[in-house]
C-alpha cells in the first residue's frame, strides 16, 4: 500500500504526471463496467452453487466462486474439474513409473447435472470470458485516448507541490473570504491601525485598477479585494496582527512606492513597443497578486479542459 501511496503522490511531478493521470482516470472511469461484471460473475457463482458439483469441498460457496472467477475472468479451466470430476491416473502395462492419465466419463454425472453443467460453463464462459473482458479493453482503450488528450489539464489541477500545500494550509488557517475592513465605532483602535496600513498600501492602486474605473457593474474593485485578502482578513480573523502595523507600514509604503515607480518605467518602456496599458496591469494583476479580473484563483471556476 505504501508504495501505491508513494506512486500516488508524484502524479504532481511533470515527468510522471501527465502519464499517470490518463491511466488512473480511465480506470475510475470502469466503474460502472466492474460493477455489471461483478452481478454477472455473482449470478454465475450462485448457479454454480446451487447445482454444486463438487459437493465434497469443505468451502463449498468459495470452491463455487473460485472456479467461477477461474473460468469467467482468467480463462483458466479445467473442465473436469468444473464438473466435479478428476482425472485419474493407472500405470501403463509393462512400464514400471509411467503413469496415463484417465479422463473421467460424462456418463459418471447424471444427465441433467451434466446438461445444466454444460450450459452454465458455455454462458459463462462466452458472456463473460469472451463478451465482458473483449469489451472491458475496448473501454480502457477508449478511456485512456479520451483522458491522454486531456491530460495536461488532469496535471494542471493535480501540480501541488509540498509548499504550495503549505500556502494552501496557511490561507485556510489565516484567510477569511468573507471579511470586511473593521468598523470604526464597533474597535476604534484596529479602525485606525487597518486605515494606516490602506494608507501605506494606497500607492498599489494605481498599479491594480485605472484612475477611471470602466469594469462592468458586477465587477468588485480590485484593490479592495486585495485589501480583503492581505490586510482585512488576517487583522479580522487574529486582531493580535494588528499591533505589528505600525512597525511594517513604512515597509508597506516604501515597497508600495517603489512599485509604483518600477510600474511607471515600465509602462512608458511596453508602451513605447506598442503594448497596452490594460495588458499590462492585467499581466501584473495575475502574476503579482493572482487576481483573474476581479477574482482571485481559487475563485475562478474552469468550465472547458
Amino acid at each position: 500500500m505504501y508504495w501505491l501511496r508513494l506512486m500516488y503522490s508524484l502524479r504532481g511531478e511533470r515527468w510522471l504526471g501527465p502519464y499517470l493521470l490518463p491511466i488512473l482516470s480511465a480506470v475510475r472511469d470502469t466503474g460502472a463496467f466492474f460493477f455489471v461484471t461483478s452481478l454477472c460473475v455473482a449470478s454465475a457463482t450462485h448457479a454454480y452453487v446451487i447445482m454444486n458439483p463438487r459437493g465434497d469441498d469443505e468451502y463449498p460457496i468459495y470452491s463455487s466462486f473460485l472456479h467461477t472467477v477461474r473460468l469467467a475472468i482468467f480463462g483458466d479451466f479445467d473442465l473436469f474439474e468444473y464438473q466435479g470430476q478428476d482425472t485419474t491416473f493407472e500405470q501403463e502395462e509393462g512400464v514400471e513409473g509411467k503413469w496415463e492419465p484417465i479422463d473421467p466419463s460424462p456418463t459418471e454425472l447424471e444427465e441433467l447435472p451434466y446438461i445444466y453443467l454444460q450450459l452454465c460453463f458455455f454462458c459463462t464462459g462466452i458472456g463473460i470470458t469472451v463478451l465482458l473482458m473483449n469489451l472491458l479493453i475496448a473501454i480502457l482503450s477508449y478511456n485512456y485516448d479520451f483522458h491522454r488528450d486531456r491530460a495536461q489539464g488532469l496535471f494542471v489541477q493535480v501540480q501541488r507541490r509540498p509548499w504550495m500545500m503549505l500556502g494552501a494550509w496557511l490561507g485556510r488557517k489565516i484567510l477569511d473570504p468573507a471579511a470586511q475592513k473593521p468598523s470604526r465605532e464597533a474597535s476604534p483602535c484596529y479602525w485606525h491601525l487597518v486605515n494606516l496600513a490602506e494608507i501605506s498600501l494606497s500607492p498599489l492602486t494605481t498599479i491594480m485598477e485605472p484612475l477611471v474605473r470602466q469594469g462592468a457593474y458586477y465587477q468588485k474593485n480590485i484593490f479592495e479585494r486585495f485589501l480583503q485578502r492581505a490586510l482585512w482578513s488576517p487583522v479580522s480573523k487574529y486582531k493580535v496582527l494588528a499591533l505589528g502595523i505600525p512597525v511594517v507600514c513604512l515597509v508597506l509604503l516604501a515597497g508600495s512606492l517603489t512599485s509604483l515607480l518600477v510600474f511607471a518605467v515600465l509602462t512608458l518602456l511596453l508602451q513605447a513597443v506598442g503594448f497596452r496599458l490594460t495588458g499590462i496591469r492585467y499581466t501584473l494583476n495575475l502574476s503579482l497578486f493572482g487576481l483573474f479580473g476581479d477574482r482571485f484563483a481559487e475563485e475562478c471556476e474552469i468550465f472547458a479542459l
